[in-house]
């Protein structure tokens, strides 16, 4: 069995994945067009494009899925800050 203090880690450490790379992204949009912070925005696009998404139609229910990951130099330095923060700090 796991224990439960093992488990709630490992939610935190997805929480503050998360927020870095939330944070880190919005980051590299907001400083993005600086002359110097540039590099910030450089990145790839994964996944499904929502403007074509996977449709599976059933006649009697249509399920439509698309996403998008989109990786940047900004949120990987987001997600570094958030696993040093959370290595420090827990």
């Amino acid at each position: 069995m796991i224990p439960l203090k093992k488990i709630s880690n490992a939610w935190l450490f997805l929480i503050f994945i998360c927020i870095g790379v939330v944070l880190g992204g919005a980051l590299g949009s907001l400083f993005g067009n600086t002359p110097y912070l540039g590099f910030l925005t450089y990145g790839k696009q994964f996944g499904i494009n929502p403007a074509t998404p996977f449709v599976l139609d059933l006649q009697v229910l249509k399920l439509s899925v698309g996403f998008v990951l989109d990786i940047s130099i900004s949120s990987i330095i987001g997600v570094v800050i958030a696993i040093v923060v959370y290595k420090r700090f827990l």
